[in-house]
């Protein structure tokens, strides 16, 4: 009894739940997982500007919130929550590596809270052969615990008084030491956080979820190949899933970088473009629109990232070619337009060529874009350095009417490399009083909608076109240097029928063959349906027409290039 129970406060994910859940509840489960993870990511973003400590109670605040385990109903919403995102966010590496580190954290905060009694039935549970020390073994080893726990207070500190003395006052007792194979507590090892004899590292309790997490890592990440390599097989055999596990990864992308959920279809006009963009784009959007109604042009990548930003705002594929046509046939004639410039929209609405349906890039994808090679290129982040000259962030700044301090401080974290937070403070400073508590800045599209619902509120949504400021000029006066210091481092339930689990037994998982992308994946272990199990929906959804995008559909590339 004790080891479920242990089990129940920290699950390890080893089996999938096989119960009947409505689609409803289902899918509502796996949306607060997603909530929770898209708060995290907004947490870690202010990290430095907050504090560790006011960091981790606002964790711990949002996992109470989302993802408690109080009762057996917390358990199962936090069992199928999994299974259902492990399942769905398998397809591409971004998604996988989001998953896991998530799921990390949320393991990290749950070990951390167990006592000493369900630590030990939880290692027994999950058949970890950590051991207590014997009494012998704890009477030779006691003074270099002592000296790895004085270490790690040192490391804290960095006051030796103090060390000393809090690692005399934490004395540890034989039963809150484990004995972990050296190879498994590198991480600790190396911040001198344990005693090492014959091949064994002594690791104190406080320390031993490290371990278990490095454990957790790599059973999830086999876990996330098999159910990748499996996924097609899945849905070839249960169709209706394809809906499901699509909308799931798209609305991963809320705190990701693929999809946004397009919440302002109906309140976006062309006719209002140059109003929102004044006071809800992101400086990204801004710098791509201004430089397309002053120029009527933009090259390729300019195109493709803002055509989608303006797809996710609600544009329709009509709406899109009536928009660049208007700006583009300054510049060409209508002859040109329709030969070179009509496909790549429709395409980025998946109406010709492939028919994906591409979707907006994330802040990530917009950092990490390749580098300005040409003076007529605008795409990419403005507080990145290395892709925009830092004269157009001061522009920007300047023209804005910021307090100094204020663009100094944006300065200091754009150069600092903190491009999200020097975003964060822009928009808080462009909407004084904003409650950002739970809002995370990791995707242009989200940094309009929060601008578009905070205008809303005040009963301001829309302005007269009179207010609309025009973009700076790169001929005023540069910014004063700032100080040259950084900020801190960041650092009822799908059921199954009959007839599904049968087509799902039929599937020779260990034949599925690993995809040939990348030399990692041929190494991959094969797929089991033990890992690609989950509890699945009655059938709910319209039957797709083809098969669900291969992990190139869910991150798309762009279009042809028609221009360089």
């Amino acid at each position: 009894m004790t080891s479920r129970v242990s089990t129940d406060k920290a699950p390890f994910y080893r089996q999938a739940p096989c119960e009947e859940v409505s689609t409803d509840v289902y899918t509502k489960w796996a949306q607060d997982r997603i909530a929770l993870f898209a708060i995290v990511d907004n947490i870690n973003v202010c990290r430095g500007e907050i504090g560790r400590a006011t960091a981790e109670e606002r964790v711990s605040q949002a996992i109470q919130r989302y993802m408690p385990l109080i009762t057996i109903a917390d358990l199962r919403k936090d069992l199928h929550s999994h299974f259902a995102l492990r399942l769905a966010l398998s397809a591409t590496p971004e998604n996988r590596a989001w998953f896991i580190n998530h799921e990390r954290t949320l393991l990290k905060y749950r070990l951390e809270r167990l006592s000493a009694e369900d630590l030990s039935s939880f290692l027994v549970a999950n058949k970890m052969s950590y051991r207590n020390p014997s009494t012998e073994e704890f009477a030779e080893t006691s003074a270099g615990i002592a000296g790895a726990m004085q270490a790690v207070a040192f490391s804290a500190t960095r006051d030796i008084e103090k060390a000393t003395t809090a690692g005399n006052a934490a004395g540890a007792s034989r039963t809150s030491v484990y004995v972990v194979p050296f190879e498994e507590a590198i991480d600790i090892v190396a911040d001198r956080g344990a005693f090492l004899k014959n091949g064994y590292a002594y690791v104190t309790a406080d320390r031993l979820p490290t371990v278990i997490i490095g454990k957790f890592r790599v059973h999830l990440t086999e876990a996330l190949a098999r159910a990748q390599r499996a996924y097609p097989q899945v849905v070839a055999k249960v169709p209706y899933l394809v809906p499901l596990l699509v909308s799931l990864a798209n609305k991963q992308a809320v705190s990701s970088h693929s999809a946004i959920p397009r919440q302002t279809a109906g309140r976006i006009e062309i006719e209002d473009l140059d109003l929102h963009c004044a006071r809800s784009f992101p400086p990204c959007m801004q710098r791509l629109h201004h430089h397309l109604r002053e120029e009527h042009h933009l090259k390729h990548w300019g195109r493709h990232q803002y055509g989608l930003f303006l797809k996710g705002l609600g544009l329709t594929v009509e709406q899109s070619i009536n928009f660049w046509r208007s700006e583009l046939l300054h510049k060409m004639t209508e002859d040109k337009w329709a030969k070179e410039y009509l496909y790549n929209v429709r395409h980025s609405y998946g109406k010709v060529g492939a028919q994906k349906d591409y979707t907006p890039y994330g802040c990530a994808k917009v950092i990490s874009m390749m580098v300005q090679i040409s003076a007529n290129e605008y795409h990419g982040c403005p507080f990145n350095s290395h892709q925009v000259p830092r004269s157009d962030l001061e522009a920007l700044l300047q023209g804005s009417d910021f307090p100094e301090s204020v663009a100094f401080e944006i300065l200091r974290y754009a150069e600092g490399y903190h491009f999200q937070i020097a975003c964060r403070k822009y928009f808080e400073a462009k909407h004084p009083s904003a409650d950002l508590t739970e809002l995370a800045f990791n995707h242009p599209n989200q940094y309009t909608e929060y601008s578009l619902q905070y205008w809303k509120n005040k009963g301001n949504l829309s302005a007269p076109r009179a207010q609309q400021r025009q973009p700076p000029q790169n001929s005023q006066a540069p910014i004063t240097q700032p100080p040259r210091h950084q900020p801190a481092d960041l650092g009822n339930s799908f059921a199954i029928s009959p007839e599904d689990e049968e087509a799902i037994a039929d599937i020779d998982f260990d034949d599925i063959s690993a995809p040939k992308t990348t030399s990692a994946d041929s190494t991959l272990p094969p797929a089991t349906a033990s890992d690609s199990t989950i509890a699945i929906p009655q059938n709910q959804a319209q039957q797709p027409t083809d098969l669900p995008p291969s992990a190139q559909d869910l991150t798309p590339s762009a279009p042809p290039s028609t221009d360089h």
